[in-house]
């Protein structure tokens, strides 16, 4: 009932501004959601994919009124996101689902890829130069291969190396992106060497380190190097390797969470871990407890993640612009925890930007709000294959 009141309150505000840019298509978005909702029955399982079906339409609603201020961070998410929307579509032509709830998957990707299209010529001008070197990360839909999977065991280790080198793993990112330069050309893509092979797949590493090794993988498929990579490594699959990594990420996700509750400063590694394995389908991610968890942190007027990380990144930020070490931020200082970068802080055109953070409107949070879209994406996905 809750659920269904809220729907019909966000219907309502909505149609006050008809005449408004875009506000027609989200009328129809939230009053499509009321239908299905409105319909659906009282069982546990459609009052979770309701929750998520809310939540993903607040979150879209937020994305299409401040597209401008995204940055490659919130976008990156997005495009995550999107996938997962277009595989839940997929998802529900196999299962022939109710033409209500597939209507509103298309009408979501519709105003998704709307929203996506419209940031792109705004982190172009924000920084031509990288969008130049790593469009590739932000272009285009992650459709990555979903293969359901469950861990046997996990690796209970924890790693230690938690510094990224970024410059390091800029070149890696460019040679397989196909924008790297030698000798004054650019070099084919799908270009790996021994010393990147070595890096993404060292032992040891942990937080955003490990996640950023993942992401290389998850690349790998994205553009189209699969096969060139596998022939490369020879001795084990590109799954095999991503299941290594997901079963590390997920015992760290485990150690994150206490009794239901992340800590304000790890919630953004949290949903990092679980929208990049999440993805790939590892299921051990979709646990009903931290589903429940999860959709309860996005402001539930604005559809952001903001609350209780908002005054610990405000400090950050503030730390950033005056240059002072931060307890607490993902800097260079040896012993300083993980956290995503201001970035009113250094301008370089490096992969560096997947690792910033930047407030948008209402003090909401760009790289956090896109990987909970992305997160809140994957849940859905999930649930419509086992509808």
């Amino acid at each position: 009932r809750r659920v269904h009141g809220e729907i019909r309150q966000l219907a309502s505000s909505l149609e006050c501004r008809l005449r408004r840019p875009y506000a027609m298509t989200r009328t129809l978005l939230l009053l499509a959601l009321f239908g299905a909702c409105c319909s659906a029955t009282q069982h546990s399982e459609d009052t979770v994919l309701n929750e998520v079906l809310l939540t993903v339409a607040r979150a879209l609603r937020f994305f299409s009124q401040d597209y401008s201020s995204i940055n490659v961070d919130g976008l990156f998410g997005l495009r995550l996101g999107q996938g997962q929307i277009r595989a839940a579509i997929k998802e529900c032509e196999v299962k022939q689902c109710d033409s209500q709830l597939k209507r509103i998957l298309t009408t979501i990707e519709d105003q998704l890829n709307t929203a996506c299209e419209s940031a792109l010529p705004y982190v172009r001008e924000a920084d031509p130069a990288y969008f130049e070197r790593f469009a590739a990360t932000i272009n285009m839909p992650y459709m990555s291969t979903y293969t359901p999977t469950q861990f046997e065991s996990v690796d209970d280790k924890k790693g230690h190396k938690f510094q990224y080198n970024e410059e390091r793993g800029d070149t890696c990112y460019a040679r397989l992106l196909g924008t790297y330069e030698e000798n004054g050309s650019k070099l084919p893509k799908c270009n790996v060497t021994d010393d990147c092979y070595q890096y993404m797949t060292q032992n040891d590493t942990t937080q955003y380190f490990i996640t950023h090794q993942l992401l290389y993988f998850i690349m790998v498929d994205h553009v189209g190097c699969k096969e060139e990579i596998e022939q490369y490594i020879k001795t084990t699959t590109l799954l095999q390797i991503e299941k290594n990594f997901c079963s590390k990420i997920y015992n760290e996700a485990r150690l994150l969470e206490n009794n239901g509750v992340v800590s304000a400063y790890q919630k953004d590694l949290f949903l990092e871990q679980t929208v990049l394995c999440g993805t790939l389908g590892f299921e051990n991610f979709m646990r009903p407890d931290w589903i429940s968890m999860v959709l309860s942190w996005p402001d539930k007027r604005l559809g952001c993640f903001r609350d209780e990380t908002r005054k610990s990144v405000l400090s950050l930020i503030k730390d950033n612009e005056t240059d002072k070490p931060v307890s607490g931020s993902r800097g260079r200082g040896k012993g300083l925890k993980q956290f995503p970068v201001a970035e009113s802080s250094a301008k370089r055109s490096t992969m560096r930007k997947l690792l910033r953070e930047k407030m948008m409107k209402d003090g909401c949070l760009s790289h956090t709000s896109g990987l909970g879209f992305g997160v809140i994406s994957t849940y859905l996905r999930y649930l419509l294959h086992y509808l």
